[in-house]
């Protein structure tokens, strides 16, 4: 790809072509690696890789948990992490309207700079972080979430050792 070669952020770019050569390396050096699963014994597999019933079993409270939150039942116990867009359309068609967003601010001041003849990554990465500005809102959110969760877990845990 022919990249913009510019003396500083804001000024006019002179692109320059530079041809595009392949070469491949005549001599063939061939290793062999032993593949993790093989050197383990069985209980070590065992102890690192979900079973089959370990993963009906997941399966199964991911979808409780799915029919909890849409139907305001329990949801208050259970962790959403990654199953957001589950939860409902309109969240996720929501959340790919903002990606989308985000994506046509940057592609817009791309293409405007490529008119003026000029190459500025601070004002590329200006309109990302405007356009994304309810993303940071939300992981804030989720974040600040998560850690009362933690706390109350932890300390959970401290009173059943102390007893």
């Amino acid at each position: 790809m022919d990249r913009p070669s510019c003396d500083s952020t804001k000024t006019v770019c002179v692109e320059e072509r530079v041809k595009k050569r392949v070469h491949f390396v005549s001599e063939d050096d061939v290793f062999i690696i032993e593949r993790y699963a093989d050197m383990m014994t069985d209980g070590e597999k065992a102890s690192l890789w979900y079973t089959r019933q370990d993963d009906i079993r997941i399966q199964r409270s991911i979808s409780k948990t799915i029919r909890n939150v849409q139907n305001n039942t329990d949801a208050k116990h259970r962790c959403i992490r990654g199953l957001e867009h589950m939860i409902s359309p309109e969240y996720s068609e929501q959340r790919n309207t903002n990606i989308d967003f985000v994506r046509i601010s940057v592609l817009r001041e791309q293409r405007k700079q490529q008119m003026l003849g000029i190459y500025d990554q601070d004002e590329m990465r200006k309109k990302s972080l405007s356009a994304s500005e309810w993303a940071r809102y939300i992981a804030l959110e989720q974040g600040a979430a998560d850690e009362k969760i933690a706390i109350k877990r932890h300390h959970l845990m401290e009173i059943s050792r102390a007893t």
